[in-house]
């Protein structure tokens, strides 16, 4: 099931270290889509589906400064041009949170912490491996 580059990026050393680097990254700033979107709720009465793509999108874009500072710092890509393929991809993953978040909560009954969480698992996980080889291009170099 596992082949090609994205094997060997993954079992090398660095690769991992790189991924690891992420991970603590992308749980550092979920924390603070956590904590936006539960004050947005809780403090401001916001509907959780409407406040999601608010904490969604500040998280992201201090992900998107982390990410290119320590995981994806090789990058020949340019800042803007970097931000530009970000800003598209934060829209996108604004869009699918939020149409999850209304599915998991309203016709589920899901609470929205919990429903928050089962969504990042999926789309962080796909953000890592879409800016890994499309948007930093930087699978094989080394950290």
């Amino acid at each position: 099931m596992c082949g090609g580059v994205y094997c060997r990026h993954m079992i090398d050393k660095r690769g991992v270290r790189r991924a690891s680097i992420n991970l603590v990254v992308g749980v550092g700033t979920f924390l603070c889509d956590l904590a936006l979107l539960y004050g947005l709720v809780r403090g401001m009465h916001l509907d959780p589906v409407l406040a999601t793509p608010m904490a969604f999108l500040v998280a992201v874009t201090l992900n998107h400064a982390l990410a290119r500072r320590y995981v994806f710092r090789q990058t020949a890509r340019g800042l803007w041009a970097s931000l530009s393929i970000f800003l598209g991809l934060a829209c996108l993953g604004a869009l699918v949170s939020t149409v999850a978040m209304y599915i998991l909560v309203t016709w589920w009954g899901v609470a929205f912490l919990l429903a928050r969480i089962l969504i990042a698992g999926v789309v962080g996980a796909l953000s890592y491996l879409f800016h890994l080889y499309i948007n930093f291009r930087v699978v094989g170099q080394h950290h």
